[in-house]
């Protein structure tokens, strides 16, 4: 996929105000306390998740989709938003978000990927 010059420029910008704590997750989807018993709140929990649809809707980030997997590159807990007080929180983590279209694509290619009999390239046995 190639990306014009603009939408380069609005991932980056998007990545750098998420680094810099101007766009926090709840920010952008408050969080939601689901009821098992009432099907909005659980719908409304669902959107608010952060899974790879839902974070590519509100922000002007890319996802690159190769063989049914879509890739999205963010980053994790920028300023300590998630407060949970590790040692580094705060500090952004790069985080290479994996979507799938169907359930289990993402599973079975990682699964394929590792050589379960002994391989031919020389890379070690799982």
């Amino acid at each position: 996929m190639d990306l014009s010059a603009e939408q380069e420029a609005r991932y980056w910008e998007a990545l750098s105000q998420r680094i810099a704590g101007k766009s926090r997750w709840d920010q952008v989807a408050p969080r939601v306390v689901r009821k098992d018993d009432d099907l909005d709140s659980q719908r409304q929990y669902g959107l608010s998740t952060q899974i790879v649809k839902s974070i590519l809707t509100p922000r002007p980030y890319v996802g690159f989709t190769i063989n049914s997997i879509t890739y999205v590159i963010e980053v994790f807990n920028p300023r300590d938003e998630l407060g949970l007080h590790y040692v580094g929180a705060g500090d952004p983590v790069v985080a290479l978000l994996l979507g799938e279209s169907t359930f289990g694509t993402v599973q079975n290619q990682l699964i394929s990927a590792v050589c379960w009999r002994p391989c031919k390239s020389g890379l070690p046995q799982a």
